[in-house]
């Protein structure tokens, strides 16, 4: 409850912030926020923005899905094999830090102009990201429980799931919630490239026009589904790494 109540206060904060700086600048371009969240509500209510919306959780819900189930497999493997790692794992060291997003014109000529270029791009941004914090955890599961897992005659695919893939569940969720702003971003470039919908593509066409109301309309339903995907893995966390948070709030507590 008390959670919520600082949400609240924080987000009334900034929508306070932004409309004194709307009031003292008085530029065209910054609307006042009473405005701008009321054109937010026109157009969800006349269809508008729904199916912007929905276009836009579409591409990014399935690009974020296909790059977990790659990554995260991927990265629990090389990091339990130290020759798949001395190979594999200097490639993604390698392309890591390489802006995906100069891939973009390449991606569109190979695959077209509709949903699949967009979603491929998502997918390889969230892919190396966290294929590599997924790798170092893997590599960091402590050798005497790997040793306890084999003496107790743990197959293969027990070690895996029970030590290694529940080990790094912590580590794993914490690279989703990393990668959401990520995902974020790429989503508004990929449909401000030969696109034709979805929120990016909403809030370019609306500044080009210079309809400043309606582009930080369709801005705030942007932050508002980061807001919304970031919630919900972080309400999965709290369900699938529940001795994580009991660990947590306990140091909380004997640090206090």
């Amino acid at each position: 409850m008390l959670h919520r109540r600082k949400e609240i206060v924080a987000t009334v904060s900034i929508l306070m912030l932004w409309e004194m700086c709307s009031h003292l600048m008085k530029r065209e371009f910054l609307p006042c926020a009473v405005a701008s969240v009321r054109e937010l509500f026109k157009l969800i209510a006349d269809g508008t923005l729904i199916q912007h919306f929905l276009t836009s959780f579409y591409r990014i819900g399935i690009g974020t899905v296909a790059g977990m189930l790659i990554a995260v497999p991927v990265g629990l493997v090389i990091g339990q094999s130290q020759r798949l790692n001395n190979y594999f794992g200097t490639i993604l060291n390698i392309l890591y830090p390489v802006p995906k997003v100069v891939f973009l014109p390449i991606i569109v000529v190979a695959m077209g102009i509709g949903d699949l270029p967009k979603i491929f791009l998502i997918a390889v941004v969230l892919f190396f990201q966290v294929t590599v914090i997924v790798r170092d955890a893997s590599v960091n599961i402590p050798a005497e429980l790997s040793r306890t897992m084999h003496a107790l005659g743990a197959n293969n695919m027990q070690y895996m799931y029970h030590l290694v893939f529940l080990g790094c569940l912590p580590d794993i969720m914490t690279a989703l919630k990393g990668t959401i702003g990520v995902s974020m971003a790429m989503l508004f470039i990929t449909e401000n490239f030969a696109s034709t919908s979805g929120l990016g593509y909403y809030v370019s066409r609306c500044m080009d026009s210079r309809d400043y109301e309606k582009m930080y309309a369709g801005i705030l339903l942007m932050i508002a589904l980061g807001l919304f995907l970031y919630g919900l893995v972080e309400m999965t966390e709290k369900k699938v790494c529940k001795w994580k948070i009991l660990e947590n709030t306990t140091k909380t507590q004997e640090e206090m």
